[in-house]
């Protein structure tokens, strides 16, 4: 690691300040050793968004616990000391890729480097996306972050080391650029104004949700949860399906509201119902006709001391 000094004027006083250089070997590999692609890794895929300036530290604790992750990097170059000075970046700043079970996740989580984990509806579609990356990475082209949603004409390279690869033509002034996406991190990178204005409008509602618990209001408890989950799926439309909302459909009239919950978003069905009447109707109609073959009830009860969390 070296330590580098960089200094500017601004307003006719003198800044300075230092920052570190890791070294070549010091820098994570994109993929576990033995890994060539995204595609070859096993389990689902998450979207961990890290710290400021955590993405290398986790991949390297991801390493240790062998859990298969994707970081792309490019190259950044820079003077200082007068010298011409060369380092890897994070292609996405804030985000690595993982994937593997809910055990992985929780340890994901608990080192303490990630602020959450983003769930991934497409799982398909983010493999392609990052292979597509990979494949770019891999032929050495000259990639760098793009500041915003690309507009332009979509395209596929037909020919060349880059064949394949599909993505936004772009024009940079003197010449075209091919934009590659990763849909999902785009959506929170883009910070286009719909989608803070419902994060917002779901920070709100959490907060009337603790006030109606503690009123003891489980109408207006339940309507919440049930605004909740709209306001979910306008962030991912992804979330749902037609078989979830056939099963909303079913238990709309015994319930106030109800949603999706649980590890992505997904697992379990919480409703808050009417009355205890509603419920054993909304189980005798779900377990004469369940969804699947797996789907059970779950008893549960609601925390009165919070949040507990059990490292191993």
């Amino acid at each position: 690691m070296r330590a580098c000094r960089r200094c500017t004027d601004r307003d006719g006083v003198r800044l300075e300040w230092e920052f570190s250089v890791l070294k070549a070997a010091d820098n994570p590999p994109s993929l576990p050793p033995g890994i060539e692609a995204p595609a070859s890794l096993d389990g689902r895929w998450w979207v961990a968004h890290t710290k400021a300036r955590n993405e290398k530290a986790l991949a390297w604790e991801l390493l240790r616990h062998g859990i298969g992750y994707f970081l792309p990097m490019c190259q950044h170059v820079f003077f200082s000391g007068g010298r011409k000075r060369r380092a890897l970046i994070p292609l996405f700043t804030s985000y690595v890729f993982f994937c593997g079970d809910e055990v992985a996740r929780r340890a994901v989580l608990a080192t303490n480097r990630v602020c959450r984990a983003l769930e991934v509806a497409d799982q398909q579609r983010l493999v392609r996306e990052l292979s597509a990356i990979q494949q770019a990475l891999s032929a050495s082209a000259d990639l760098e972050p793009y500041p915003h949603a690309a507009v332009g004409q979509r395209c596929r390279i037909k020919a060349g080391p880059f064949v394949g690869l599909e993505g936004v033509v772009v024009d940079r002034r003197t010449h075209a650029q091919l934009v590659l996406e990763v849909s999902l991190v785009g959506r929170y990178l883009d910070r286009d104004r719909a989608t803070l204005a419902t994060m917002s409008q779901i920070h709100r509602l959490a907060l009337r949700m603790a006030e109606a618990m503690g009123r003891r209001d489980l109408p207006a408890f339940g309507e919440l949860v049930g605004a909740a989950w709209e306001l979910h799926k306008q962030l991912n439309p992804e979330a749902t399906n037609p078989m979830i909302e056939g099963l909303m459909a079913r238990v709309r009239p015994h319930v106030h509201g109800a949603r999706i919950v649980g590890a992505g978003s997904g697992g379990f069905l919480l409703m808050v119902c009417k009355s205890p009447g509603d419920a054993a109707a909304a189980r005798r109609m779900l377990e004469a006709e369940p969804p699947n073959e797996r789907a059970r009830f779950f008893d549960f009860e609601v925390s009165r001391t919070g949040l507990v969390v059990t490292a191993c």
